[in-house]
């Protein structure tokens, strides 16, 4: 036994923060476990329901360290922080979401879920931008028992439509920006040659 026991025994008993000998757990927690103690935390700290004092208590149920819980805390509230500062700025956001949504697309592949994996893919693709252009009904039969003022509004709604599309594609590819088209001279009037 010697020396190889003395540290042994140094290495599974650990003291906490209040005092009290604890063995250490022997089997480290997984970096999923990890990060779902740290969500969990964040979620605690955004809705303004965490006190230093759970830590304690999250110690025990997770059966670790309370300064553990702690370093948790402190990775939660920078996250808080900066999940805070990225909702001002759209484009970071959207890579962020994307981000995390990729690795959940990936999880669902991997256990199998399809419609996990589809719903998720759908999720991403609408995201970043990299759906199938949206088919836009433009035919106008449908409309044809309006009263007119009905059908100008209808219209009016898919020419709102077709422009948003239309602005959508010039900021992606703005090298297909065009000036817009000057409106067409009027006719000259034309008597009916019968």
């Amino acid at each position: 036994m010697g020396v190889t026991g003395r540290k042994e025994s140094r290495r599974r008993i650990v003291s906490s923060a209040s005092g009290v000998v604890r063995a250490r757990s022997e089997k480290r927690a997984t970096f999923r476990e990890t990060a779902a103690r740290v969500d969990f935390i964040v979620s605690l700290m955004q809705r303004d329901e965490w006190r230093s004092e759970l830590a304690e208590q999250l110690a025990a149920e997770w059966k670790v360290a309370t300064s553990t819980v702690e370093h948790l805390a402190a990775e939660a509230s920078r996250r808080v922080v900066w999940l805070a500062s990225i909702s001002n700025d759209p484009e970071r956001l959207k890579v962020d979401v994307a981000s995390v949504l990729v690795r959940s697309l990936h999880r669902a592949y991997e256990k199998g879920s399809h419609a996990d994996v589809a719903r998720v893919g759908d999720i991403v693709t609408r995201i970043v931008g990299a759906r199938a252009p949206e088919r836009i009904d433009l035919s106008v039969r449908q409309y044809e028992g309006l009263e007119p003022a009905q059908l100008r509004a209808k219209l009016l709604e898919q020419r709102a439509r077709i422009d948003e599309a239309l602005r959508r594609l010039e900021e992606d590819h703005p090298e297909l920006a065009v000036e817009p088209t000057p409106a067409l001279p009027a006719e000259p009037e034309r008597e009916d040659a019968r």
